[in-house]
């Protein structure tokens, strides 16, 4: 059968181009000019394979339409999108991701390499278009949307059952709990867990009012109970891909003196998964309130298990859920608590209760160090991006709870007689001084910030005469250690990376190993832990977010560690840290606390890259007479950026001799053109442009909202010559001169003052700027710094 690809480009040139390309090579090809003509298309035709999509379009943004097509109740919210774009730009990309896009095309394209991608692109869509092939084997990368999916429908199975909130979860984490301690590897127990979620689903198909009758059933209604099983056998067994799924569904009131329904086999006539989850569902009934009765405890609870060894469970099962009673290891109450912690922090923000929260967290017993992993990615997600939880304070708690991790983690891996600690590190004497090793926890597109940055100084390490490989740990929001939690973050996995043995960036070929998506497995980071300290390189950079592969290679080699929120002190476990200024005094308190020497933290900037200029633009051409003078605002989440503080300060300025443009997205933009019709006067919103760098040309200056990121835009306004005046927060406050940091915007007011009237000043701004731009943008020279004071350091401390 044909492929259909639907091309939508505003640009003819380009809409023509990609069209000709794909029908040439076999594809049957719909081209359409704007977002508002697919969305037209779509009422009355089927979706096709797959959509590529230009970004910038006017009328629909290509990032309008996709929300649309998520949106859509018809088949057409599954249909995949790549996007068409000339960006190379962390937060746009990351924007489109999170929308839902597959990937991200280049624009200018080369033919061959767009055929090439939407082939691949098909072929691993062929095997996704199933919902529930996404479990299987072959399908790794969609493990983690597929769990999402089934939580989502055993909540929906639970809300059924007015006393029952929250059980599929708990029986999937007990189940996952026994298996762990029967011998189950880690994929085998992630299976459980997913059958331990649909184990009732069947009773979709029992009436509301039998599933929430107070008081007990009678002999008609229980009958209609006991229909269940077989009802969730029949939804689930048409999932060939994962037969074994249903085999919970069926099974779990199978009890193994033979006396159990729906078929009364016994013994190890029932499957293994079954008797596993016929004790966590007994247990998680038992210990739930119903409708007739309330909880019962857990003494009572113990011996009724005991009581049904033999007769109601499989005994060796039965007694691995005695030990976990014995040993305290499973709290319904902690379980209950994070989940509706994790709810009450999806819409509020409360400070002082998320430290309490990492507290309880980081002390509990009751945790394994995976679910505290699991527990750890998703709250630093939130302090990424909520504003009042990216302080020192928060950061505290969150280096205490990754300490335990770690403590914990290497409990398990230096296992006695088995992964033996090393006594003391490999000498430095004896280490290779031109071979470093990259750790990423996440590789994906090129766009993609933490992609470019290990890309950009693996390349300036090779001509810097290094021989360097690049090991992708796959660490990143993993799932491994999964619990309940509202809302949970999954990263984006490359499959397409996996069997790559280098990559291409930029003119060189870059050594590369990626790790499954089943990351961090104890067995695999014994693995690339043999294979680094075989290496012995001179030391190991980790970029971008802790790797505990890092952490324990730091026991042997040692590990310096770059942040991608180079404004935000970030928690890591290894021996060298990169800064580009000097702490704050609470900041050294909280290294102090931690038990991390600020010695060790190597002055150097967080350098980029950047594109070059495609076109030269004037004023003119944007409508705007050459006299007047424009300030520019750029970013990715202007709806959030652009509040009324920063409009009422654009409000004291803003004339026809000062005019605002802002690049980017911005949803509300009309909303609030409708709320300030006196200052939009002066405003030009020229949405998301592919040519930032050579956009900037035609303004005057960069101005910033009190906001965490833009780091990467004013490095291209620098670059332009543009002075930057940010108040001292977040990324573009560290990435700009510190001559251009104001307290607050009154000072900023009177800076613009200064630079609108005083030529002389203005000239000094703009030297100041290039020649910050030309130290953020030299990766090179700030790896070379980087060697030289590691190989000093190491030297000197073997000498010592």
């Amino acid at each position: 059968m044909i492929s259909q690809i639907i091309v939508v480009d505003d640009d003819s040139i380009i809409l023509k181009k990609a069209w000709k390309t794909l029908t040439d090579a076999g594809f049957k090809a719909v081209a359409l000019k704007s977002g508002k003509a697919l969305l037209e298309y779509m009422q009355d035709h089927l979706p096709p394979d797959l959509i590529l999509m230009d970004i910038n379009m006017p009328e629909m943004s290509g990032f309008d339409v996709i929300k649309e097509l998520k949106n859509s109740q018809i088949s057409w919210a599954d249909t995949p999108v790549i996007f068409l774009t000339a960006e190379e730009d962390e937060e746009i990309e990351t924007q489109g991701l999170l929308l839902g896009a597959m990937d991200f095309i280049r624009k200018p394209f080369v033919p061959s390499v767009l055929v090439l991608r939407v082939k691949h692109a098909i072929e691993l869509v062929k095997l996704t278009n199933n919902l529930w092939s996404m479990v299987a084997e072959k399908t790794r990368e969609n493990e983690s949307l597929f769990l999402h999916v089934v939580e989502c429908l055993a909540d929906a199975i639970d809300a059924k059952d007015n006393y029952t909130k929250g059980h599929s979860g708990r029986v999937a984490a007990y189940s996952k709990e026994i298996a762990r301690r029967y011998g189950y590897d880690e994929k085998q127990q992630e299976k459980i867990f997913m059958l331990g979620l649909l184990h009732d689903v069947g009773k979709i198909g029992v009436p509301d009012e039998v599933i929430n009758k107070p008081g007990r059933l009678n002999d008609e209604e229980f009958a209609c109970i006991k229909k269940h099983p077989a009802i969730g056998y029949k939804i689930l067994s048409n999932i060939k891909e994962m037969p074994e799924l249903s085999l919970g569904a069926k099974f779990h009131h199978e009890r193994y003196d033979g006396n159990g329904y729906p078929e009364g086999i016994s013994g190890e006539d029932i499957p293994e998964v079954a008797r596993i989850i016929a004790v966590a569902d007994a247990y998680d009934a038992m210990t739930s309130n119903r409708s007739y009765r309330n909880a019962l405890p857990q003494e009572k609870v113990r011996e009724e298990i005991k009581k049904g060894k033999g007769t109601q469970f499989d005994p060796q099962f039965a007694d691995i859920m005695l030990k976990i009673i014995d040993d305290e290891k499973l709290d319904d109450e902690i379980l209950d608590y994070i989940y509706n912690e994790s709810v009450f922090f999806s819409e509020h923000v409360d400070l002082d209760r998320l430290c309490r929260f990492y507290d309880e967290i980081t002390k509990t017993q009751f945790l394994s160090w995976e679910n505290k992993l699991f527990l750890w990615h998703q709250l630093s997600r939130w302090s990424f991006l909520t504003k009042e939880y990216s302080i020192p304070l928060v950061m505290k708690y969150n280096w205490d709870l990754l300490k335990e991790i770690d403590m914990k983690f290497k409990e398990a891996f230096y296992e006695e007689n088995v992964f033996d600690k090393p006594e003391k590190r490999i000498a430095f004497s004896k280490r290779n001084k031109d071979l470093v090793v990259i750790i990423t926890s996440q590789l994906i597109a090129k766009g993609h910030g933490p992609t470019k940055s290990a890309l950009d100084r693996a390349a300036c390490l090779q001509d810097l005469g290094k021989t360097v490989i690049i090991f992708n740990t796959a660490e990143l929001l993993t799932m491994v250690g999964n619990i309940p939690f509202k809302n949970t973050d999954v990263a984006t996995y490359c499959e397409e990376n996996l069997e790559k043995p280098s990559i291409e960036w930029k003119g060189h070929v870059i050594p590369y190993v990626q790790c499954e998506p089943n990351m961090p497995s104890i067995e695999a980071v014994r693995i690339l832990y043999k294979t680094i300290s075989e290496l012995k390189p001179a030391f190991v950079m980790e970029i971008g977010n802790s790797s505990l592969l890092a952490n324990c290679i730091d026991d042997l080699i040692p590990v310096v560690f770059i942040s991608m929120g180079p404004s935000l002190l970030t928690p890591c476990i290894c021996s060298y840290h990169t800064r580009n200024r000097d702490y704050t005094t609470e900041e050294k308190e909280i290294l102090k606390y931690v038990g991390v020497d600020y010695d060790r933290f190597f002055p150097l900037p967080f350098t980029f890259s950047i594109k070059e200029a495609r076109n030269i633009y004037k004023k003119s051409d944007l409508d705007i007479a050459e006299d007047v003078f424009v300030s520019v605002v750029v970013g990715a989440r202007l709806s959030l950026d652009v509040n009324k503080e920063f409009l009422d300060f654009l409000e004291k300025f803003a004339s026809d001799k000062h005019y605002i443009v802002f690049l980017g997205f911005w949803d509300n933009y009309e909303d609030v053109k409708k709320e300030r019709p006196d200052l939009f006067k002066y405003v030009r919103y020229l949405g998301n442009q592919d040519d930032v760098t050579g956009i900037m040309r035609a303004f005057d200056l960069y101005i910033n909202p009190y906001r965490r990121g833009g780091g990467t835009s004013v490095v291209e306004a620098m670059a332009q010559g543009l002075a930057a005046l940010a108040i001292d927060y977040g990324d573009v406050a560290y990435n700009i001169a510190p001559e251009f940091l104001c307290k607050d915007y009154d000072e900023m007011l009177d800076r613009i003052k200064i630079l609108t009237t005083d030529k002389d000043e203005y000239n000094k701004a703009r030297e100041i700027a290039l020649k910050r731009a030309e130290y953020m943008l030299d990766t090179k020279n700030a790896m070379k710094n980087l060697c030289d004071m590691i190989y000093e350091r190491e030297s000197t401390s073997e000498k010592d």
